[in-house]
């Protein structure tokens, strides 16, 4: 299954300020919620059979969506995000947007509104991505 991201608007069905209830009848999978860390506004969903978890802010609104298997797979411009070598796909992305933030484990990308996430890509170039996140404005800045 495909989740397209369009920034700063959503990815797949899912769009940013839906309400909880809204998102779950989207997905229509089962989803348990936790707290992914310690003063989050709300608990994140998780919905371990499609490999996503959903963020939500203190209004229960949805701000971000992260992937982590490849049971649902993010795509980009027609680009899948997950499971492709990390040097490959920086080289990608750089190339439509000049101003990636990279650190030692992913890059972000404030221009189209995610993330992605390769703990060995600094040593291992070659590595997979392992995880993506798709978010909306003002969730994610450089330095928080």
């Amino acid at each position: 299954m495909e989740f397209e991201v369009f920034p700063y608007a959503g990815v797949g069905p899912i769009e940013f300020g839906m309400v909880r209830a809204d998102v779950r009848q989207r997905l229509a999978a089962p989803p348990e919620s936790f707290t992914k860390a310690p003063g989050s506004a709300s608990p994140t969903d998780a919905f371990d059979t499609l490999g996503i978890h959903v963020h939500y802010d203190s209004d229960d609104r949805c701000e971000a969506v992260e992937f982590g298997r490849r049971l649902v797979a993010p795509t980009f411009r027609g680009q899948p995000l997950l499971g492709r070598a990390w040097a490959e796909i920086e080289r990608w992305l750089r190339a439509i947007d000049p101003y990636v933030a990279s650190d030692s484990t992913g890059l972000t990308s404030l221009t189209f509104g995610f993330g992605l996430y390769a703990p060995s890509a600094r040593d291992s170039p070659h590595s997979e991505v392992e995880g993506v996140i798709v978010f909306r404005r003002g969730y994610y800045e450089p330095g928080t």
